[in-house]
């Protein structure tokens, strides 16, 4: 499983780098993010939804969103 801590950086910086990095991904392997803002927070899990991946979301106690992204 690949991770990307993207806490601290505010959208569209987050976004590019969960596109760059899902696209390198092989099928059926999974990606972790960990965001901080809110934009990218709504935005990535949409955007991940849109192009057809698993996506599965959960508050940190820190109060980030980490993200399990499944390529399809």
């Amino acid at each position: 499983m690949e991770f990307i801590d993207l806490t601290g950086h505010r959208c569209p910086y987050p976004l590019v780098k969960v596109k760059m990095a899902i696209k390198a991904l092989p099928t059926g392997q999974q990606l972790q993010v960990i965001l901080s803002d809110k934009q990218s927070c709504r935005d990535v899990p949409e955007y991940i939804k849109k192009q057809g991946h698993v996506v599965r979301t959960a508050p940190t106690q820190l109060g980030h969103l980490a993200v399990w992204i499944t390529k399809t």
